[in-house]
């Protein structure tokens, strides 16, 4: 893996606090920005890639160009890191890519180094480069995994479920499952299921499955210029009135509506896909 490596020149970094139930952006990045979560949450969105609800110790990595949007806590004042920085050689960042609170305490020791240096005056010299370099290692850390850091992982149940249902996706298309045939996939009973799917994802396991399917129609109205009964069948759904319906209850846009002005999904949904992740990911249906 090439090693990023960070224009000394180019780093200006701060700490920013908002009040309750406040905005930043839209905003289109010129260069390439870290955000570290302090206190507070706030709730990231772009074009094309799914909302992320950032909790204090979560790292953003945005790439320029990235045309984004902050809201920040509506339950009290919120508190964060950002650098801003530019590469001395290709390849770009590449991102977005977000690092929830986990074991990442290399980058959080690395990340109070250089808003130390930074906040205010900016270093000069010998400072400069250092900052720098801990800068490169943190980029270095947030794409390989810090040490210690804990990978999400399903249970081996769910595990089980998600590949039988990649493997009949990637035969026929994403599909609808009943509970029952998710269940004997996963071995279990449809009740013990349903249990471990909202233990681990706070929802139900055809309702996760569904919305997974809209976040993959969602980027297709993004991206292609399918129409939307194609859509519709390529994200499972026998018509395109009924994709229309299930799309607008999921998202609070019409398919047409959504396509003309993409927006991103209302804020629990857009949690609750956060946490769909894992099973995005073994699913082969990603998110962004």
């Amino acid at each position: 893996m090439t090693t990023l490596q960070v224009d000394p020149g180019s780093v200006y970094a701060g700490i920013a606090d908002y009040p309750p139930d406040s905005g930043y952006g839209p905003r289109v990045l010129r260069d390439s920005e870290l955000v570290w979560m302090l206190r507070g949450r706030a709730v990231w969105s772009a074009a094309g890639h799914p909302s992320v609800t950032l909790a204090p110790g979560s790292v953003l990595l945005v790439p320029p160009t990235t045309r984004d949007r902050f809201a920040w806590d509506t339950s009290g004042p919120s508190r964060h890191g950002y650098v801003h920085f530019s590469l001395r050689t290709p390849p770009a960042v590449t991102g977005p890519l977000v690092v929830q609170p986990a074991r990442h305490e290399p980058v959080a020791a690395l990340l109070s180094y250089v808003l130390t240096v930074h906040t205010p005056p900016g270093p000069d010299g010998t400072e400069a480069e250092a900052a720098a370099c801990a800068l490169s290692t943190v980029l270095h850390l947030l794409r390989t995994g810090s040490p210690g850091a804990a990978r999400a992982e399903l249970p081996e149940a769910l595990t089980r479920m998600a590949q039988a249902v990649r493997a009949r996706w990637e035969a026929e298309g994403p599909c609808r499952l009943s509970r029952a045939q998710l269940a004997a996939a996963a071995c279990l009973s449809p009740a013990h299921l349903t249990r471990l799917f909202a233990r681990e994802f706070g929802t139900g396991p055809v309702a996760a499955l569904e919305l997974l399917r809209i976040r993959h129609a969602a980027l297709l109205l993004d991206t292609t210029g399918l129409s939307i009964r194609h859509v519709a069948r390529r994200a499972g759904y026998p018509d395109a009135f009924h994709f229309s319906r299930r799309f607008r209850a999921c998202t609070g846009l019409s398919p047409s509506a959504h396509r003309l002005q993409p927006a991103p999904p209302p804020r629990p949904v857009a949690e609750l896909l956060s946490r769909l992740r894992p099973l995005s990911e073994a699913l082969g249906l990603p998110l962004a």
